[in-house]
């Protein structure tokens, strides 16, 4: 449980912008504080700061304000999500978007599409920081998408602790990871899947789990991960799906030592790249 004194310092700041017509301010600084608390006894101010935060959450000015918010983080998220088109997941310019949009988003609660949000700050960590901070990072987007009982965020979650586990080199963890994404997402891979994790995450998970089943001596469930995701980008006709999935199975064919996979798909790479401008 958080610490009491930080909680009270938080409830009379909260008071005194109620007090001055700063209904969303107290709003920004009540509703995260509450997280973690529940009504006690023996602690009053939990009582009376939920009993305050009711009263915030049905002030008319304090609704269209958190709108506005809402639609500035989207947007923002949007922005974010381009970003990895077009500089990549570790772009300096990527990272502040998502940083940014995370700032925006405080007070706001769950309103916010926070999946999103949580994906591109896991991205930002494993590729700009550290294993541990993908790893951190991975284990609150599975958090949320569990939460949220969001079946394909769940799977997408999975992918992501998957492939942290993959950058680690711990392959046994990682593939784990990845049958567990694949099995959570059944057949489901649509666009808007796409659009909001830049990329049909079947489609990346199968081609990372090939990688991660070859390491392991699992050849034959290496070649077949890697048709099946190759295939799979086709099918989706996405420009990121097929991007990720060329790549990295071109990375697979070197790994193998297959020379006409990996020349097969670095054609299929440029190819794509000479057409859609995609720096990333």
């Amino acid at each position: 449980m958080p610490a009491l004194p930080r909680f009270g310092a938080a409830l009379r700041l909260a008071k005194l912008y109620q007090s001055t017509n700063r209904a969303t301010d107290a709003f920004a600084i009540l509703a995260p504080a509450l997280e973690g608390f529940s009504a006690s006894p023996e602690f009053q101010e939990i009582e009376q700061a939920q009993a305050l935060l009711n009263i915030l959450e049905r002030d008319d000015a304090l609704k269209a304000d958190l709108t506005r918010r809402e639609q500035r983080v989207q947007l923002q998220l949007a922005y974010g999500a381009a970003l990895i088109s077009a500089r990549g997941y570790g772009a300096a310019e990527t990272v502040k978007a998502f940083d940014r949009a995370r700032e925006l988003s405080v007070g706001i609660g769950g309103s916010v599409d926070r999946l999103a949000l949580l994906y591109g700050t896991w991205l930002g960590a494993i590729t700009t920081e550290s294993f541990e901070a993908g790893r951190k990072a991975s284990v609150a987007l599975l958090a949320e998408a569990a939460q949220a009982r969001n079946g394909s965020a769940i799977g997408v979650a999975h992918r992501a602790m998957g492939a942290t586990m993959l950058y680690g080199g711990l392959f046994h963890d990682a593939k784990r990871e990845f049958d567990e994404a694949i099995s959570v997402l059944g057949t489901t891979d649509d666009a808007e899947l796409a659009r909001r994790f830049n990329g049909a995450p079947r489609a990346a998970e199968h081609i990372l789990r090939g990688i991660a089943a070859w390491v392991m001596s699992e050849f034959e469930q290496a070649a077949k991960d890697a048709e099946e995701a190759t295939a799979e980008a086709e099918r989706a006709a996405d420009a990121m799906t097929q991007g990720y999935v060329y790549g990295w199975a071109a990375t697979l064919g070197a790994i193998r030592r297959d020379a006409l996979q990996t020349g097969l798909n670095a054609r299929r790479l440029l190819k794509l790249v000479a057409h859609t401008g995609l720096r990333f």
